[in-house]
């Protein structure tokens, strides 16, 4: 571990040294337009956060030399960056909860006005607008000439026998059918649309035609996961600490000893639309070994009688691991990241823990091979673990990691605890 430590100390002051600060957005000036509240257009550069809930003010300016001008959803009729539309509205919002846990006996929803940026997912004579909140709730909007109606998903509890359960009412398919009265032949469809992105700017598309008019549906790229494959390799060091308070010779030993190893892996990484990809999910498959030995003393030594042991642990084992990841995205060079997460290991290709006693009791001496230790039914490690790193060197990345797991040991009179340092290189196949 002592050879990680300053691999580990320069990794922690990467982002220092490059300016980076993970608690602080980065602004990200972008060719884009205003409306204004008269209907006039302005171009010029809007600061585009990539937003995962619409925003509250967006920051533009018409050079990039000029003042930053802050425009609130009631300053301006609509904004765009990116093939991105967003229209200023005043209108009523759904504000009843929709996590399970929160929700009332109440079928009936509150709406409360609100002054929002809905985001357009079809554009046309009839659109649909998109909010997601503060509290991670999405709603969808129906445009109707000078009609603006959000389409309700009810959601609420009951009791039943004195257990709660969730109750769904889609009360936004007969909002359609009221809507869309004129075009029966989309009445089945309705019937059965799901409450997404998806088919409701699907069906939303077909009535405009239905009605003879065109719509653009501007679904964007940036809602979908982004789907990343590495390849990792590095070295491990791994210890071993055992507590018992039965005189076992594998808890004699001095387990501070770290096992130096090779560590080789495959990882997926799975990028959440919006926020420029900053949240990920990090899953890797790494294959990694831990050996020690040691010989011991179990008894005080003398002329007569003395036990010498000799420990032997050697495996190695496949560990799975899953990440939550947060990586600085900017157009600088070097991005840095950091992840914590949980893993489990199974042993995996051979597997040794032996010892060999020698024993000396006056004129007797024998020397044998016995098993270390019992691991019971034990045959996975489960723990969790931290790391720190960085990308940007020609889809290359580095990373620092710490990792503590209870070890292949189960027994009622011993407990272990394993710690691990990995330094590891990732390349970024696709």
């Amino acid at each position: 571990m002592r050879t990680l430590l300053p691999l580990t100390i320069t990794l922690l002051l990467l982002p220092a040294a490059g300016g980076f600060s993970f608690l602080h957005a980065q602004s990200n000036w972008t060719p884009g337009y205003v409306v204004s509240a008269r209907g006039d257009t302005m171009s010029g550069w809007i600061d585009d956060q990539n937003w995962e809930y619409n925003p509250r003010q967006i920051r533009f300016k018409k050079k990039d030399s000029d003042a930053v001008i802050v425009f609130a959803p009631l300053d301006i009729a609509a904004f765009s960056v990116r093939n991105e539309h967003y229209f200023g509205h005043v209108t009523l919002v759904d504000k009843s909860p929709h996590r399970p846990g929160d929700l009332d006996l109440n079928p009936e929803r509150f709406r409360l006005p609100d002054t929002v940026f809905l985001r357009g997912l079809v554009l046309g004579d009839i659109g649909l607008l998109f909010l997601k909140d503060e509290h991670d709730k999405n709603h969808f909007f129906l445009r109707k000439d000078t009609l603006l109606d959000e389409l309700l998903n009810l959601k609420y509890a009951v009791e039943e026998n004195g257990i709660r359960k969730t109750r769904h009412k889609p009360q936004y398919r007969g909002q359609l059918l009221y809507y869309f009265g004129d075009c029966p032949e989309l009445d089945s469809k309705i019937k059965r649309l799901n409450y997404s992105s998806s088919d409701l700017s699907a069906v939303v598309a077909k009535y405009n035609i239905c009605r003879g008019t065109a719509s653009v549906l501007t679904t964007s790229r940036r809602d979908r996961f982004k789907f990343e494959m590495l390849a990792t390799a590095g070295m491990s060091s791994t210890s071993l600490q055992v507590q018992s308070d039965v005189k076992y010779d594998i808890a004699l030993a001095s387990w501070d000893k770290a096992s130096e190893k090779p560590a080789v892996g495959l990882a997926f990484n799975v990028r959440a639309p919006r926020n420029f990809g900053r949240f990920s999910w990090y899953n890797e498959i790494l294959r990694k070994a831990h050996a020690f030995r040691e010989t011991i003393d179990s008894e005080p030594r003398t002329p007569e009688t003395h036990r010498i042991v000799d420990i032997n642990l050697d495996f190695v084992y496949i560990k799975w691991s899953t990440f939550l990841r947060y990586q600085h995205v900017s157009n600088r060079k070097i991005q840095p990241f950091v992840q914590a997460g949980l893993s489990t290991a199974t042993a995996s290709f051979h597997y040794n823990a032996t010892k060999i006693v020698d024993r000396k009791f006056f004129s007797t001496q024998t020397v044998g091979t016995e098993q270390a230790i019992s691991v019971g039914n034990n045959s996975s490690e489960r723990g969790w673990s931290i790391g720190l790193g960085a990308f940007g060197w020609n889809r290359l990345g580095v990373e620092v990691r710490y990792e503590s797991g209870n070890g292949f040991y189960n027994l009622l009179d011993m407990s272990t605890r394993t710690h691990a340092f990995y330094f590891l290189v990732s390349s970024r196949l696709f």
